[in-house]
């Protein structure tokens, strides 16, 4: 990948499948995807949304919820130091962790909307034919 926008597709794309995976065997003995169907709804959705609508009641007090993607950060970071990553690419692989929960988000989003509208699935692809 070269571009922005094809990491966005492909994160995409991952968040969809963890939706599908998730419907398909979720609630089975392995339970499949559970983890990181519940991951991309509490970090993408839940976190932020209640930290942006409770903002004006709670006069900003809420917005510290925001700092919880400052620990998940760190805890990412850390493991890719204990295995073995420099410090700037475990900083790089943490950042775009957290930035992923968003369009992971997205794509399970679409699949809900797609499986609920009862609509053909079309291929999200993030690669393009030179």
């Amino acid at each position: 990948m070269y571009h922005f926008g094809q990491w966005w597709k492909r994160m995409t794309r991952s968040g969809w499948a963890v939706a599908e995976g998730f419907v398909m065997h979720g609630n089975t003995e392995e339970c499949y995807m559970v983890r990181e169907y519940r991951s991309g709804w509490l970090w993408g959705a839940l976190i932020p949304m209640t930290a942006l609508l409770l903002a004006w009641p709670s006069h900003g007090v809420s917005l510290f919820l925001l700092l919880t993607y400052a620990y998940l950060g760190y805890r990412i970071y850390s493991y890719r130091l204990d295995y073995g990553d420099g410090v700037k690419k475990a900083r790089i692989y943490a950042f775009f962790c957290i930035l992923s929960k968003f369009p992971q988000l997205a794509g399970q989003t679409k699949y809900w909307l797609n499986h609920i509208t009862n609509q053909p699935v079309k291929l999200i692809e993030y690669k393009t034919s030179s």
